[in-house]
Order: C-alpha cells, then sequence, then structure tokens
C-alpha cells in the first residue's frame, strides 16, 4: 500500500510542470485569446475488492495458494468541462495488483493484474461552491487482466536455487468491459494559479463481457473469472488549471518587469 500510494504522488508531482509555463518567455495573453474550458490532471491509487473465491478455489485445487481478494494500483485521469457547466469528461488509465499472501508462499505463488483505460462522466453538484466538489460519475471502459503462476519456488529468493529448481510459470489473460457508478468528494486548496483537489472516491464497478482465461492468449482454461461485481475507492490530487487565472498572473509578472 505505501508503494501504491508513494507512486500516486510521484505521477502527480511528476505531471505537474506540464501545466507551469516560464513567466519570462511566454506572454499567455496572446496565446489562449479565449478560454475554451478546464483541463485538469489527477493521480492517485485505488483499491478493489475482488471476490475471488471461485477462482482461488480452482487455484487450490492444483496445489496453487490465494490470490488476495484486494488489490490495490495507481491511476493519471485527465479531466475536460467548460467554464459554466456542471459537466465533465474524465479519461483515466489505470493498474491494480494482487498476489498470493507472502506468509503463505511455500514453493508456488499467483501473482494478479488489471490494467483498464476508462471515460467517465462527472456532474457537479456543488457547482456554486468552488473549493469543496461533489461529483456523481458513470463511467465505461476497457481492462485487460493477468494472471501468473509460478511453481518449484526456491526458499529465501535465491538467484542460484531458482534457476537450478527451472521454474515454472504459466500466464493466463483476459479481457472485460467495466462499468461503474460512484461518488466523488473533493476539497481544494487555492495557489495563485492552481487549485489542487485533494479528494476521496468510491463505487462500484461490474464487468461485462468477460473473456475466458487463455494460457498465453491462445489455449482457453475453464479458471473461473472474479466475481463480476466489486466495490472500489480511491484517494486522488487533482489539479486545475484555469486558462484565465493563468494569463492574469502571467500578465502582472510581464508589468512588473
Amino acid at each position: 500500500m505505501k508503494k501504491a500510494i508513494l507512486f500516486g504522488c510521484l505521477m502527480t508531482a511528476a505531471a505537474a510542470p506540464f501545466f507551469a509555463q516560464p513567466t519570462d518567455s511566454i506572454d499567455l495573453s496572446s496565446e489562449m485569446p479565449e478560454v475554451r474550458g478546464f483541463r485538469d490532471i489527477a493521480g492517485g491509487v485505488r483499491f478493489h475488492f475482488f471476490d475471488f473465491d471461485r477462482m482461488n478455489h480452482t487455484l487450490e485445487q492444483a496445489g496453487l495458494p490465494d490470490a488476495e481478494p484486494v488489490a490495490q494500483g495507481g491511476f493519471v485521469a485527465f479531466r475536460l468541462y467548460a467554464p459554466k457547466s456542471r459537466w465533465a469528461t474524465e479519461h483515466s488509465m489505470e493498474f491494480l495488483w494482487s498476489g498470493s499472501e507472502p506468509s503463505r508462499v511455500n514453493n508456488s505463488a499467483v501473482l494478479y493484474r488489471d490494467y483498464s483505460i476508462n471515460l467517465r462522466i462527472l456532474y457537479d453538484i456543488s457547482h456554486g461552491k468552488r473549493l469543496t466538489k461533489l461529483f456523481p460519475f458513470v463511467g465505461v471502459g476497457f481492462a485487460l487482466q493477468h494472471l501468473r503462476t509460478y511453481e518449484n519456488l526456491p526458499g529465501g529468493g535465491s538467484f542460484v536455487l531458482a534457476i537450478a529448481n527451472e521454474v515454472k510459470k504459466n500466464k493466463f489473460s483476459s479481457t472485460a468491459i467495466p462499468l461503474e457508478a460512484g461518488l466523488s468528494l473533493e476539497q481544494g486548496f487555492k495557489t495563485r494559479i492552481y487549485d489542487i483537489y485533494i479528494g476521496l472516491r468510491g463505487g462500484y464497478m461490474f464487468r461485462a463481457l468477460p473473456s475466458d482465461w487463455a494460457l498465453d492468449g491462445d489455449i482457453v482454461v475453464d479458471l473461473p473469472q472474479p466475481a463480476a461485481g466489486t466495490p472500489f475507492a480511491a484517494i486522488s490530487i487533482r489539479i486545475q488549471a484555469n486558462p484565465e487565472r493563468i494569463r492574469e498572473f502571467t500578465d502582472k509578472q510581464i508589468q512588473q518587469q
């Protein structure tokens, strides 16, 4: 979990410079004569609470450990909306991971990975408030899942023994269409150019049209999919870039020179 939180913060920090412009080299008042809309970027951590019961039962029958039902990961999201509109669209790239509980790993292990791209539509209930935001949302996306299994693992993580034991590994893949609905609560903090929002988000996702697991993308196997429905939660940091405020700030800097 600490790695996921750190990674989400690093992604946000790395993306922030894209919104900053040197005040002594670009005159944004001429570059942006008309305010067409706001473009925000966000990053953070996300948690899904999967139901792996049927899948884990089959893994146990094969002599493999269970996958942990709580998957954690990170995301990057981009939001676009008109200045006076209550509606916004959000595009995101997300990834999740889970695996065997370390204390239960003996000579085998299981790793679960989930990658998705998503489109959401948000409605701003608190349109009259600038720094406290409440957004119901719905979304649709495309997800790719990987399940990796490892057998003949040596104890202690020994490289030499791993080579000597000829570790056996398999990769299973599947796809699905995630449909989600939820609620996002954000509290903002004003700066000279940006508004920075700390957000909490929760909701429910349903995986529609899941494909069968396929070994190496070719051979279909009868491994059960995780349950279609799963609740989720997320923590985010969002940076709102307002072209008008950037222009005003740039004009003041130019006048002071």
